[in-house]
Order: C-alpha cells, then sequence, then structure tokens
C-alpha cells in the first residue's frame, strides 16, 4: 500500500479499483516444440478475451517474460 491507502504495484504504477486477473504462460506438456505456438497463441487468445471485459484489470506477461519464461521451462 501506499500513502494514502492506494495499491501499487512493484514498478510503482497504481492499480485500478476493480478486479483483476493474471494470465500466465501455458506449459507445453506435449515434448513437440511446435506446440510452442500453440500454447502461446493460447495465452494471447485468453488475454484478448479478458481485456474485453470492462469491470475487469488484465494482468499479462510482456512478451520478453514469456519468452524468458519458455527458454527457463526447456533448461528443466
Amino acid at each position: 500500500m501506499a500513502a494514502g491507502g492506494r495499491k501499487v504495484c512493484l514498478r510503482g504504477a497504481p492499480l485500478p479499483d476493480k478486479p483483476s486477473v493474471a494470465v500466465l504462460p501455458f506449459q507445453n506438456m506435449s515434448g513437440d516444440q511446435e506446440q510452442e505456438y500453440f500454447a502461446d497463441g493460447m495465452v494471447e487468445e485468453i488475454i484478448t478475451a479478458l481485456s474485453r471485459i470492462r469491470w475487469l484489470f488484465v494482468i499479462a506477461p510482456s512478451w520478453r517474460a514469456t519468452v524468458a519464461f519458455n527458454k527457463r521451462r526447456r533448461l528443466e
């Protein structure tokens, strides 16, 4: 909480006073590398659909964060 009781995210930007949802990347469990595109596309579709709901604040990973997440998963 910041001064004045307003919620603030890690980067200092104020959060809206409405319900929020975070959309995280899916894990490709198929073993088929080409399915990464499908998993990433599904996440983008979910983010787009949820973003159309005006009373909902959608928190989505940046493209760079998604790429880094996928690279880390492949190394495990």
